[in-house]
């Protein structure tokens, strides 16, 4: 399909804007949810909407190693590395010695980090309220879900269970 543009000159419509649409538009919808979400959660303690998933993560699991994290969430083990030890100078994870593997520790969130999380997830509740009155949240979660339960298969992750 030629395309005539400002300027006069023909051009082609890119077929890869097809071919690649709906992982295309996850990109932009995250785009878009980061500035909403570091938004909401600025007065809670976190910096980040990936700072929340690991908090979220962190307290859904009760206690794992930064392996586990990697192996869960997909992240590099460099940046959950990172990550933590960010959370950490927070006061906001209790490190314990794993008796099985000397050179790895047990993270749990600390009370003040789970007290973080519980204002950051009020907040992003509230977010989640506003999206809602914009579009079928149940219906949309679902979907959501299933392509997650896809992708993470396809990464080789393990398939989450979904509450």
């Amino acid at each position: 399909m030629k395309k005539v543009s400002k300027s006069g000159t023909q051009t082609i419509a890119s077929p890869v804007s097809k071919e690649c649409s709906l992982l295309f538009e996850f990109w932009v919808v995250q785009q878009a949810t980061y500035p909403l979400i570091e938004s909401a959660i600025m007065h809670s303690g976190l910096s980040s909407p990936d700072e929340l998933g690991l908090y979220v993560l962190i307290d859904e699991y009760g206690s794992l190693t930064p392996g586990d994290i990697a192996r869960s969430s997909g992240m590099r083990p460099n940046t959950v590395s990172v990550a933590l030890n960010r959370i950490d100078r927070r006061g906001h994870l209790v490190r314990t010695p794993n008796p099985h593997d000397r050179r790895s520790v047990f993270i749990e969130l600390s009370d003040d980090g789970r007290l973080a999380l519980y204002t950051a997830a009020a907040s992003v509740r509230r977010l989640e309220d506003r999206i809602g009155a914009l579009v079928d949240m149940g219906t949309s979660r679902d979907h959501l879900l299933e392509f997650q339960d896809a992708v993470r298969t396809l990464s080789n992750l393990p398939v989450r269970t979904h509450p």
